[in-house]
């Protein structure tokens, strides 16, 4: 069951031919990495530099002592505690009843009758 010498031929072609596409895309690719570098440092002219800001200085930060009463206070808004009295919700307006339908109008001038899955 040995294979035909001409299959074992072209085993080893289509390897010889993938080592050498492999070897050319990566030939091609260094090339075109090469020409990139190239263009990108030679071209006479270079950016402008940025224009250097001056940042105002920060004002210094300093920090206070809070007393546990102050702390509580500016932590939001206070949940009702149960001694104090509940405010009593506003009742929402009754719904209004629906209105009555309108009666269809028919349209005026010629009226085209068109297949049911297209209305």
């Amino acid at each position: 069951m040995n294979a035909h010498p001409a299959q074992r031929r072209r085993r080893g072609q289509a390897r010889l031919r993938y080592a050498a596409a492999a070897l050319l895309a990566l030939l091609v690719h260094g090339l075109a990495g090469l020409l990139v570098v190239l263009t990108g440092s030679l071209s006479g002219e270079r950016p402008a530099p940025r224009p250097q800001v001056q940042k105002a200085p920060l004002p210094p930060v300093a920090m206070r002592p809070l007393t546990s009463d102050q702390w509580q206070k500016n932590r939001g808004p206070v949940p009702p505690s149960p001694e104090q009295p509940r405010v009593a919700e506003a009742k929402p307006p009754p719904p209004r009843p629906p209105e009555p339908p309108k009666p269809e109008q028919r349209p005026k001038g010629q009226v085209v009758d068109v297949a049911p899955g297209n209305r």
